[in-house]
């Protein structure tokens, strides 16, 4: 199984670099062209800070589910995100959970990570030349990869790690998680110990294999089919399963990518 997640790696990574694409793209279009209808966009003007940062959603979202000019397009993203982060979020809370910021952080993570990792296979980019100056500067970013893919393996699991101490231990108090169910408890669990091992890279690749599943399951019984098999929510920004949908591309393309340099698979890989 291990060397049949390894060889899907590339593939994987084009997998994250379209969902994230995806996501990314919905919230540009929220923003200017008012699809899908968003109550909390109905007062935006196109030429503020709001606004303008709907075009660079709207504009690099595309590149990024193409593959095409992926490593700048991953990189302004990531400068469009940190700047809501710190200026929009940091100010309520660090706390991702307390300030809201969790979704915010992972949309960072994915695209610092996809402006040094690239494209994969299933991209534009693979079918392309891109010029002596870009060919440069995409090999630039691509010698932090191993680095990148280490600090996207320890701060998901972090984000992670952070759900299932507020649903198990009430850390921090969250009402939503005050009264949960079994299956959430069981949920809450995986996300704790599978969090703890993925910000150590203790066993990444079954760990995130098994925490892909569980997004996948919470996206579709906790967003999509929330209200039953007869109402499905099929966009993902109106029925607040962005998070869940992310958190299940990163921890597969962790599962195939493994946990890079620092990470302690790679200590006991050397002895």
């Amino acid at each position: 199984m291990t060397e049949a997640l390894v060889g899907f790696a590339p593939r994987a990574l084009s997998l994250l670099r379209v969902m994230t694409g995806l996501l990314i793209i919905q919230h540009g279009m929220a923003k200017t062209i008012g699809f899908p209808v968003v109550p909390s966009n109905a007062n935006i003007q196109l030429f503020s800070m709001i606004g303008a940062s709907g075009f660079v959603e709207l504009i690099c979202g595309a590149l990024l589910i193409l593959g095409l000019w992926t490593r700048p397009a991953a990189l302004i993203i990531a400068v469009d995100l940190a700047f809501f982060l710190i200026t929009r979020y940091l100010p309520k809370s660090f706390h991702p959970l307390i300030a809201g910021s969790t979704l915010t952080i992972l949309y960072l993570l994915s695209c610092l990570y996809l402006s040094s990792a690239g494209a994969g296979t299933w991209s534009v980019d693979a079918s392309r030349s891109s010029g002596a100056a870009m060919d440069k500067f995409n090999s630039t970013l691509a010698g932090f990869e191993p680095t990148a893919l280490s600090i996207y393996r320890i701060f998901t699991g972090l984000l992670l790690f952070q759900y299932g101490l507020a649903k198990i231990y009430k850390i921090p108090v969250l009402p939503a998680f005050l009264n949960i169910s079994p299956l959430v408890t069981v949920a809450g669990v995986l996300e704790l110990v599978g969090g703890a091992l993925l910000i150590l890279g203790l066993f990444t690749r079954p760990v995130a294999f098994i925490l892909s599943g569980q997004m996948a399951f919470a996206y579709f019984i906790g967003h999509m089919f929330e209200g039953g098999l007869a109402a499905p929510a099929l966009i993902p920004l109106l029925n607040g399963g962005n998070a869940a949908i992310l958190f299940c591309f990163a921890c597969f393309h962790l599962a195939c990518a493994g946990g890079g340099p620092w990470a302690l698979d790679a200590t006991r890989g050397k002895r």
